[in-house]
């Protein structure tokens, strides 16, 4: 595997750890509390970050299998993706791209989400080492279109970031 894609890789897991970790803070009633009537609990903010994981790591495994066979995901356009992440970075809310679906939380018991969310790891690293993972974009974003496997990779990065610090605040609010 490339060095930058192995440490882009281990930035997606120093992520995905540290919401794991935050979560095992709290006890099993902190985890389910709602901050607000409106907003996600902190558990259910993990399986949004979860979800758009996992969901795109699927698309990313199936474009793979299908070698010569993959579906066309449209033009590779790297700086809208840039903009996506610096939009990301700013402390706007943002809302969830009408075309993202299975991304919202539908309850996964915190024990099930721990267990799924840490088992994607191997299979990053399985994608990864497949000789076409340079070759052209894998996977659609609904927002900027086309990404390649980096790309994928640096955006969920981002999302997570993004994301860790909504849990931050959720947790600050549940145990206060």
């Amino acid at each position: 595997m490339p060095e930058p894609l192995s440490d882009r890789l281990d930035a997606l897991r120093r992520e995905r750890d540290a919401f794991l970790d935050a979560l095992a803070r709290l006890d099993a009633p902190a985890r389910a509390t709602h901050p607000d009537p409106d907003a996600w609990s902190p558990v259910e903010i993990a399986e949004h970050v979860y979800r758009a994981e996992a969901s795109t790591l699927r698309g990313v495994e199936k474009q793979l299998a299908a070698g010569e066979a993959r579906k066309d995901v449209g033009p590779y356009r790297p700086r809208a993706l840039d903009l996506l992440l610096a939009a990301m970075e700013a402390p706007k809310r943002l809302k969830v791209p009408e075309g993202a679906r299975g991304i919202a939380p539908e309850g996964m018991p915190y024990d099930d989400l721990r267990e799924a969310w840490a088992g994607l790891g191997p299979r990053w690293d399985a994608a990864a080492a497949h000789p076409a993972v340079d070759e052209a974009p894998l996977v659609r974003h609904p927002m900027v279109g086309a990404l390649t496997f980096e790309g994928a990779v640096r955006f969920l990065t981002a999302h997570a970031a993004r994301h860790r610090r909504q849990l931050e605040r959720a947790i600050r609010a549940v145990t206060a």
